[in-house]
């Protein structure tokens, strides 16, 4: 089953550009130099599309929640305190 993948403008741009080196219009070096990386990292994203296709150019990380956020029940009680405190409640 094929999953669908949403690309934010910068994912697309990297995935038109690898599709060019593949295509042999664009060489890894000038690749890394029009998105801005290195060489080596060029290396590694182009590894990493050819192996997985355009997953591989989502970021890891996207739709997590960051480990260390703060919970709601620990965050709410403060705004509430906060706010009786400017209420004079």
């Amino acid at each position: 089953m094929r999953e669908t993948i949403t690309l934010n403008t910068q994912e697309q741009k990297r995935v038109m550009v690898l599709n060019r080196i593949l295509a042999g219009q664009l060489s890894a070096a000038e690749a890394a130099c029009e998105l801005s990386l290195s060489p080596r990292q060029m290396q590694r994203i182009l590894a990493a599309y050819r192996k997985e296709g355009v997953a591989a150019g989502v970021h890891g990380n996207r739709d997590r929640k960051p480990k260390h956020t703060i919970g709601e029940e620990v965050r709410k009680p403060r705004h509430c305190l906060g706010h009786r405190a400017v209420c004079g409640m």
